[in-house]
């Protein structure tokens, strides 16, 4: 299996649709949603979906897909590419440009490589599996911060339940932010600008590419119990690892 010949594939339709979607117009009639306003979903966010699975299907016949939108979903656990065409689509129609294109590709339900591409700053993250994490062609580690009140945590909105994860954490570290876009959140950690990422309940699509992106650039992801993850879903933490065994804690709401 050619692998580097996916990551090439990957970086380069990440980017063409991300160009896509940073270009387009954004007309209100092309936005709907699907369980509530809460959770937008835009014409844009198809569109960008389509022209990906439809370049990796011509590539890779024999491989499968599973994305976010219009229920394209694999029952398989190999040779799978995951896909989320616009990861923080409330910003997009926000114009808030914290959003990007997230692709990773899993082997025995493992994440093998992935790509993040970040539209607005035109930075793209990436990694293969034993080869390492790059930005635009270049090396990243996470940080090696250990002191909690020199990092930086970053979280995802849930709703009714967010204001009580950063109390938890609140007047612990330097800051608690939310960027609104899972992937690049933990593509962060990745290239050492934030020490953590934590999400109560995210999707595979959301972070499987960024879980690779991490642990190759030296990083940790687990659950909330600390137990580490193939298919990554539900409740996670993404850290530089320094800070992971103390990120536990504060989440079973311990004060050491």
């Amino acid at each position: 299996m050619d692998l580097m010949k996916r990551l090439y594939a990957a970086i380069e339709m990440a980017q063409e649709a991300g160009k896509f979607i940073s270009a387009a117009r954004l007309d209100a009639n092309k936005i709907g949603f699907k369980r509530d306003l809460a959770d937008p979903v835009t014409w844009y966010d198809k569109e960008a979906q389509r022209m990906i699975i439809e370049y990796l299907k011509r590539l890779f016949p024999g491989d499968c897909f599973h994305a976010e939108e219009g229920g394209v979903r694999s029952e398989e656990m190999d040779r799978v590419w995951i896909i989320d065409p616009i990861d923080g689509t409330v910003n997009y129609i926000a114009r808030i440009p914290f959003y990007c294109v997230s692709i990773g590709y899993v082997r025995d339900g493992k994440p093998v490589l992935g790509v993040v591409y970040h539209p607005s700053t035109n930075e793209t993250f990436y990694a293969l599996k034993g080869n390492g994490a790059f930005l635009n062609g270049k090396p990243i580690s996470v940080s090696r911060v250990s002191n909690p009140m020199e990092a930086i945590i970053t979280l995802s909105y849930h709703h009714g339940r967010t204001a009580e994860l950063v109390a938890r954490l609140e007047n612990k570290v330097r800051r608690v932010r939310m960027y609104g876009t899972a992937a690049l959140q933990a593509a962060y950690v990745a290239a050492g600008r934030t020490e953590g990422y934590i999400t109560r309940d995210t999707n595979v699509w959301d972070v499987a590419a960024a879980q690779i992106i991490v642990e190759e650039a030296g990083g940790m992801v687990t659950d909330w119990e600390g137990k580490g993850v193939e298919w990554p879903e539900g409740a996670l933490i993404f850290s530089n690892g320094i800070m992971h065994e103390l990120l536990l804690k504060w989440l079973r709401g311990s004060e050491e």
